[in-house]
């Protein structure tokens, strides 16, 4: 996997940055106004650590691959729906998690992140710069309120 093999420079890691701060100015008021962080769900320490380090391999790079690096360019935006669409079938899987995975502030958020993920590979070619996108997002997220909400 090509992508795997491609890493970003100064560029690549400079528009990173730059979605990811697009990210946060627009997810964490919403996310603090909807209801999906809270800081009174806080996992403790060590608990945020796990989840953490696990969030970097699932969801945030088996999801990368999925749906940014396998799919050709031409599929992009199907592969972006196919991507959002994923999140609320979770809800079918994950019973504790019905109310976060059909939300539609999430669904919104969910689809802001894809977006940023895939202009991110699409400009960059390398997997790195969506993968740490998406990891740095729900590093926030899980820690704080994401992983109580899930169950």
């Amino acid at each position: 996997m090509r992508a795997a093999r491609t890493w970003p420079g100064v560029r690549g890691w400079g528009e990173t940055l730059l979605a990811l701060a697009v990210f946060a100015a627009l997810a964490l008021p919403l996310g603090r106004w909807g209801g999906l962080l809270e800081a009174s769900a806080a996992l403790p320490p060590g608990a945020a650590l796990r989840v953490v380090l696990r969030a970097f391999f699932v969801p945030s790079a088996l999801e990368e691959i999925l749906f940014r690096v396998l799919p050709p360019p031409r599929w992009a935006l199907p592969a972006l729906g196919a991507y959002v669409l994923t999140h609320p079938l979770n809800a079918l899987f994950v019973r504790g998690a019905r109310d976060v995975f059909l939300n539609p502030l999430f669904l919104l958020l969910t689809l802001l992140l894809g977006a940023l993920c895939s202009l991110l590979y699409r400009r960059t070619g390398s997997l790195w710069p969506p993968v740490v996108l998406h990891w740095a997002v729900v590093s926030v997220w899980l820690p704080w309120g994401g992983a109580a909400a899930l169950g």
